[in-house]
């Protein structure tokens, strides 16, 4: 009895050590990899046929997306507006999306499109409606806001 009360001990003693130091970093490394590859290919985070509302201000929903990772068909671009101006909506047949080098702001590079906007303050009755086709349209979306720090994945916790 003794000598499977020790291994019971020893056995414990391990898959704490195990949990406090390596489970943890492994996670930091995980996390860390994850990062960087949604940076480098954007459309990693974004889901197909889902909407993405991670962006402020934003809600973005895509088809299909190319295996190569920055390729997007059937684009939705939901704008909230702010200050009490209406939204804004694009529609697109395809697209890529594209981090800036600085990584401060998401291009979406779209094709064969339509803009809708409307303009004016919610509530009153003089709003004008805005229709644009587009064969080739760049939105910009702002991710300064996130202002991620990245951490290095060989840091201890």
């Amino acid at each position: 009895m003794r000598p499977l009360l020790l291994f019971a001990v020893a056995l414990s003693c391990v898959a704490f050590l195990f949990s406090n130091y390596v489970i943890p970093l492994a996670n930091l490394r995980l996390n860390a990899m994850k990062y960087d590859f949604t940076y480098t290919k954007p459309t990693f985070d974004i889901k197909e046929g889902i909407f993405y509302d991670k962006i402020p201000g934003f809600i973005i929903k895509v088809g299909r997306k190319d295996p190569n990772g920055s390729g997007i068909y059937d684009v939705v671009i939901y704008e909230n507006g702010t200050n009490a101006i209406q939204d804004n909506l694009i529609l697109a047949d395809s697209g890529q999306m594209k981090v800036s080098g600085d990584k401060n702001s998401l291009d979406f590079v779209l094709n064969n499109g339509t803009r809708y906007e409307e303009r004016g303050y919610r509530g009153t009755v003089n709003n004008d409606y805005i229709r644009l086709h587009f064969k080739q349209y760049i939105k910009t979306l702002d991710l300064s806001s996130f202002s991620i720090i990245k951490t290095a994945s060989d840091s201890n916790i």
